[in-house]
């Protein structure tokens, strides 16, 4: 008998080792490409991967536009601060944590169950000792390990989404920040030309050639920039605290500012767009996998529903008494049960399938609006650029010569300069816009843009630095 049990046991272990390898197919410490997070990991050995910070963080970064750096100190840059957040972020470490917890359940996966020993004993009786095992139909083990390889590779997918999600917020709150600069910078120089007009105003009040209304005006103007002024800066202030709570620090902690805002030179086609949008998302890999993961639990399924063994030894102290043998099996009679069971996990499969492709139309949907909201951007860019800007400057130039000639009145100048004012920041906002939505272009995609060939020079030119109003601020002297 005891033959037996070690040929039941070696023949239970045999029938796990041919089909998949016992070990989950875990990815290996991934490579830093853009591969690693853009398209679906290549199958490797059923090693336990390096969780190192290299491992669970480079790749998304890399694909998402990262380069290392040291400290917090030494921060001057976008690459930079999307390092701090790959090494502080507590999201992205909480993701890695369940990446490690997941993994630790295949070994649990895979055991046999835990044996029973019993130990009688009584007065009357003699003592007896009891050893029984449990060994569950060949074959079930090895889909017990495979559902949890398979939650693993949702796991790392998951710690995947942490760190773009984060990265997307970094630059999204960066780009903010360059826009707000922008316009600052605008409003400064907006107030310090209209500062030499009151002066200018003023001298021309005392000879009796301005009415009084015309300062009052200039000077209202003046509290209004000082007011916008004073929110951007708060504005400035909350952006600011959202990148440092991304690198777990103090919402007040110091950050240097951006620079000034430029528009990117990007060509994208909508087609590859969607492409690289359904194979590397990771929320439709997440969705795939869990299809496969459906799959396996049919086999399961149909694999609970199959006999499970039992070995038992038993020994009572008694003169003569030779050891005794038990083998159980047991009967899976409830067909009714076997049949929902394999029923429900089919019905799951069905469900999983459907909700990729559900998915798959939510993402080009969403694709498809971000990208025209980029178009539509870069088309009003150009317009204010080209056309409205120059315009503005041009008539805020004749006004001036006229009020200084005196010709015209500064109700018709403060009017020019307010167009000027609302073109440049409509201009500084197109850019903004260009640049979320290329974030959010990333984040939808899962990676790097597949950018096309960069438009001819001088087609599309990049937004300018921001300038003060176009006439010289020298030729404002409060001299009339």
């Amino acid at each position: 008998m005891i033959v037996f049990l070690r040929f039941l046991l070696s023949w239970t272990l045999w029938a796990e080792d041919s089909g998949t390898p016992l070990g989950p197919n875990l990815p290996v410490e991934p490579p830093v490409t853009q591969k690693a997070v853009g398209a679906r990991a290549e199958p490797t050995q059923p090693v336990e991967p390096s969780l190192t910070r290299k491992a669970v963080g480079a790749p998304a970064a890399e694909a998402l536009g990262a380069t290392p750096s040291s400290t917090v100190a030494s921060v001057s840059s976008l690459s930079d601060l999307i390092q701090q957040v790959l090494e502080r972020n507590p999201e992205i470490h909480a993701a890695r944590a369940r990446w490690k917890a997941v993994i630790e359940r295949y070994p649990q996966a895979v055991a046999l169950p835990d044996p029973m020993v019993s130990y009688e004993y009584s007065l009357e009786e003699p003592v007896e000792i009891r050893f029984g095992q449990e060994f569950p139909y060949p074959g079930r083990r090895r889909l017990e390990g495979d559902l949890v390889s398979k939650e693993v590779e949702m796991a790392r997918l998951e710690h995947e989404m942490a760190v773009r999600d984060a990265i997307a917020r970094l630059k999204s709150s960066w780009y903010g920040r360059m826009h707000l600069a922008s316009a600052i910078e605008v409003n400064r120089q907006s107030q310090d030309f209209l500062t030499r007009m009151v002066g200018l105003a003023s001298a021309r009040y005392a000879l009796d050639k301005t009415m009084p209304a015309d300062v009052l005006m200039l000077q209202a103007r003046l509290a209004e920039l000082s007011y916008d002024l004073t929110a951007m800066l708060e504005m400035d202030a909350a952006e600011r605290a959202k990148m440092n709570t991304l690198m777990n620090r103090s919402p007040e902690a110091d950050l240097p500012g951006p620079p000034f805002m430029t528009s990117p030179e990007v060509s994208l086609d909508l087609d590859r767009l969607y492409q690289a949008a359904v194979e590397g998302r990771q929320e439709i890999r997440l969705a795939r996998i869990g299809v496969e993961k459906a799959e396996t639990n049919i086999q399961r399924a149909r694999i609970l529903n199959k006999p499970t063994f039992t070995g038992e030894l038993a020994y009572m102290r008694a003169e003569m008494d030779d050891p005794g043998f038990m083998v159980g099996v047991s009967v899976p009679l409830w067909g009714t049960r076997n049949r929902a069971r394999l029923s429900e996990a089919q019905h799951e499969r069905d469900a999983a399938a459907l909700g990729v492709r559900a998915l798959e139309n939510e993402t080009m949907s969403e694709l498809k609006d971000v990208y025209v909201r980029w178009m539509n951007a870069n088309r009003r860019r150009r317009t204010f650029e080209q056309q409205v800007i120059p315009k503005a400057e041009a008539a805020m130039e004749m006004a001036r010569t006229w009020y200084r000639e005196g010709q015209g009145n500064l109700t018709e100048f403060t009017t020019a300069l307010e167009m000027w004012l609302k073109a440049s920041l409509e201009l500084h906002r197109a850019v903004e816009e260009i640049h979320k939505s290329l974030v959010l272009l990333e984040q939808i995609i899962g990676g790097r843009l597949p950018v096309s060939e960069p438009p001819p020079a001088g087609s599309d030119p990049a937004a300018p630095k921001p300038q003060g109003p176009g006439p010289s601020q020298e030729s404002a002297s409060p001299n009339p």
